[in-house]
């Protein structure tokens, strides 16, 4: 009985000292994005946040309460476009905002719009090839796995059958 417990407690060490933490995530997805996608959580709200850069003047925020997501999919683009999706689980009211920020990346109170429901998925959209596209993928599953949220993976899901 002790050396199960002796390799229990090992191997449960080893995969925590493993994983990123969620600023190294961060940090990781933003560096292989090219710097036109980041992800950063608002510990106060507990909201994520996708933020999405084009050029020095547009930078637009989709502030997410993670709980809302239930699965992630990988989608493949014939133009080298690969993306992961994030599902919302449809059996509960969503509600998620959007935003504008500054170049001194404050808010634009204007900008704001707040929206229930309708909204099936988020779409991480990246120019990148199928093998990045699973490490990005991996990287979701790491955030919300340090948030204490366990996906339903669709890629695993009927990948035996």
């Amino acid at each position: 009985m002790r050396k199960i417990t002796l390799i229990l407690i090992i191997t449960l060490g080893t995969n925590s000292l493993c994983s990123q933490s969620l600023d190294e995530t961060f940090d990781w997805i933003a560096r292989n994005s090219n710097g036109r996608e980041a992800v950063d959580y608002d510990y106060e709200k507990k909201k994520l946040l996708f933020i999405s850069f084009r050029g020095d003047s547009w930078r637009s925020v989709e502030e997410i309460d993670p709980k809302n997501i239930k699965t992630i999919k990988l989608k493949y683009g014939s133009n080298g476009w690969n993306s992961v999706q994030l599902h919302y689980n449809l059996s509960k009211d969503i509600s998620y905002s959007t935003y504008f920020l500054d170049s001194n990346f404050n808010e634009k109170p204007e900008t704001r719009k707040n929206y229930k429901n309708g909204k099936i998925y988020i779409d991480f959209n990246l120019n990148v090839n199928k093998e990045k596209i699973k490490q990005f993928k991996n990287a979701f599953l790491n955030i919300f796995k340090k948030l204490g949220i366990n996906l339903n993976d669709d890629d695993e899901m009927f990948k035996n059958e």
